[in-house]
């Protein structure tokens, strides 16, 4: 074989491998981008099955024992802060801060309505 058609050869086996190592790179890397969304996905509904069983505590808790202030308030300051919890239990929360005298003001976020509540008291109590 001579020098130049071995050269050839080569440059053929070399340009096809780095064709195959291309396609295999690109296809991994459209992997890794459908896993990191599925992966995202999951983190997102794990965070709302988290929100929604916090606050589902905190209605739980202001209805089955609601001189429990401290153990209330933990899972306030979990669910409003850490969670970002919205103003779904807003209402019942300021109605059990309301009733038990509980200065809730460092819990109060632009996700939730309890600094409305806190400042007027009268809508927070009416019947519904």
């Amino acid at each position: 074989m001579d020098a130049g058609l071995a050269t050839i050869i080569c440059a053929a086996i070399t340009a096809a491998g780095t064709v195959a190592v291309a396609k295999v790179g690109t296809r991994s890397k459209a992997e890794n981008q459908e896993i990191m969304e599925r992966l995202a996905r999951v983190e997102q509904r794990q965070a709302c099955e988290a929100l929604i069983s916090e606050r589902n505590d905190l209605l739980t808790a202001i209805r089955t024992d609601s001189d429990n202030t401290e153990e209330i308030m933990n899972i306030a300051k979990h669910y409003f802060l850490d969670l970002g919890g919205n103003s779904y239990a807003s209402r019942p929360f300021a109605v059990w801060a309301l009733t038990h005298r509980i200065d809730i003001s460092k819990l109060y976020t632009e996700h939730n309505d309890l600094e409305f509540y806190m400042k007027n008291p009268e809508v927070a109590m009416k019947k519904v």
